[in-house]
């Protein structure tokens, strides 16, 4: 299903004759997963990358494969490394459900100067929000291409975010669900709620079960493979953490430090994510509101690593 050929940090999965994954070969901090899908009159470009650079990497891939030129562009949620590319493809229209932009525009006027000190090995030239022309409310959206192709647009959430989207193709058993699910890449919870996105994983397994699935970072595969497997870490953290706070510890980077992670999950990409994690599942414990700010991210912002 996924090819050698791509670009410098991608590959290429061809997983049907109109739809292409665009898959970042670490799937790190900021390092996304794209996907390019014919529409006959034009090409949807689900998620376009952390810096213009990149984002011009996907349109080069959608043109070598005789794609259309004319572009719309979906963002899943607001987080740069899906997002921050947009303005390089020049698309007619941007869709993004309103929950997400309310979101970024929170933290837009701080882009990129409060990410440098903590990733000084990215490259955040150009790196930018572009305003949606199509704000999503939870209904979505159906896009209908003149070569029959369908992409129905859903939303979930509060989940990885305060809204994540996701986008099906119907007839063909494929979705790109963002960061609602990460494979072989440990999940990062923070910005949204691990409670929330426990339930959304919960009625993907259903709704998708059938499917091939593009998570934000990691490669393509079974949807039951990688929702399941996110959504058993994820419980794993709420039960870490509801434990924690029984015997009077509150503290993320400790018991992230004292626990011993089970199984595969303990071989995913940046393990260090568990201290953020646990910090969120305590907010969820609290009864925070998804998405609320933690007072310890500059403690917690000083574990990631390359």
């Amino acid at each position: 299903m996924a090819g050698d050929s791509g670009c410098g940090w991608c590959s290429i999965a061809r997983l049907s004759d109109h739809v292409v994954a665009v898959v970042d070969r670490d799937g790190g901090w900021f390092l996304s997963n794209s996907g390019i899908i014919d529409m006959g009159g034009y090409t949807l470009i689900v998620d376009t990358q952390y810096n213009p650079r990149r984002a011009a990497d996907v349109a080069g891939i959608a043109s070598s494969l005789g794609f259309p030129s004319d572009t719309i562009v979906l963002i899943t949620h607001h987080h740069g490394d899906h997002a921050w590319g947009t303005h390089a493809l020049r698309p007619a229209h941007v869709l993004m459900l309103e929950s997400s932009w309310r979101a970024a525009l929170e933290i837009a006027p701080a882009v990129p100067d409060m990410y440098k000190p903590f990733f000084p090995w990215l490259d955040f030239t150009g790196s930018k929000y572009s305003r949606p022309s199509i704000l999503m409310g939870r209904d979505g959206c159906l896009l209908q291409g003149s070569n029959g192709v369908r992409v129905r647009i859903e939303a979930y959430g509060p989940a990885h975010t305060v809204g994540d989207a996701i986008a099906i193709v119907e007839d063909e058993n494929i979705a790109f669900i963002g960061d609602l699910a990460f494979n072989r890449v440990t999940p990062y919870a923070l910005d949204g709620t691990v409670k929330g996105w426990i339930a959304a994983l919960e009625k993907l397994e259903e709704r998708l079960a059938a499917h091939t699935v593009v998570p934000g970072h990691g490669a393509p595969g079974p949807a039951g493979e990688i929702l399941g497997a996110t959504r058993r870490y994820l419980e794993w953290v709420f039960n870490t953490a509801r434990a924690s706070l029984e015997r009077g510890v509150r503290d993320p980077v400790a018991v992230a430090g004292e626990a011993s992670i089970p199984g595969d999950y303990s071989v995913w990409r940046h393990p260090e994510r568990l201290a953020f994690n646990l910090e969120r599942a305590f907010m969820d414990l609290e009864g925070r509101p998804p998405g609320a700010v933690s007072e310890r991210l500059p403690v917690l912002a000083s574990l990631i690593r390359e």
